[in-house]
């Protein structure tokens, strides 16, 4: 079984992150919709951030159950949203539902490949289950910002773990450089970088 990577799990976005997709969607050039679209648009929209908001009240009382119907819903109605498609990865993920977590956060990357908090937690629920995968996720993660100390950190453990020493000591470093708090985290048994 692999060591434990640090959990950092990226919490649900919340209604602040439907302005950016209302926002992104309207700056693409497109041609303006013609009144009824833009109303019905402007109504889904709406009705997504209500259910996110609502979602993220639900999560935040515990009631993950119904938390994971209003993202589902969420994204139903609005299924170009990857906040919500994240957002249901949360909730999954909590529910201990992998599969269905997996599936959320892809769908959230197929809409933004760069959307980050994505990406950290499907490499944090690859972890136990798929490490190769997981790696790969990390990589892409340090490739679009190599000054992150949770993915340097996680890539590290998961290196060591998985055979390739030498790379982790070297991702472990670079994430006590960034972040010396996190030796304290550090596992029995894992060799900490000299001078880190």
């Amino acid at each position: 079984m692999s060591r434990t990577t640090q959990t950092k799990v990226a919490v649900a976005a919340g209604v602040a992150g439907i302005a950016l997709v209302a926002s992104a969607c309207g700056s693409s050039g497109t041609p303006a919709a013609s009144p009824t679209t833009s109303t019905s648009a402007s109504n889904a929209t709406a009705v997504e951030a209500k259910l996110i908001s609502g979602g993220l009240t639900a999560l935040k009382e515990g009631n993950t159950t119904a938390a994971q119907s209003d993202f589902a819903a969420a994204f139903t109605i609005v299924p170009t949203s990857y906040i919500a498609a994240f957002d249901l990865g949360v909730a999954d993920a909590d529910l201990g539902k992998t599969a269905a977590a997996k599936a959320a956060y892809e769908k959230s990357l197929a809409i933004d490949p760069t959307y980050r908090s994505a990406l950290f937690n499907l490499g944090v629920l690859l972890t136990p289950t798929d490490p190769s995968e997981a790696i790969a996720t990390y990589e892409r993660l340090e490739k679009s910002d190599p000054n992150d100390p949770d993915v340097e950190f996680n890539l590290g453990l998961l290196l060591e773990d998985h055979g390739q020493r030498p790379a982790g000591e070297v991702q472990l470093g670079d994430a006590l450089k960034i972040q010396p708090s996190l030796k304290t985290r550090i596992p029995k048994g894992i060799t900490v970088p000299p001078g880190a």
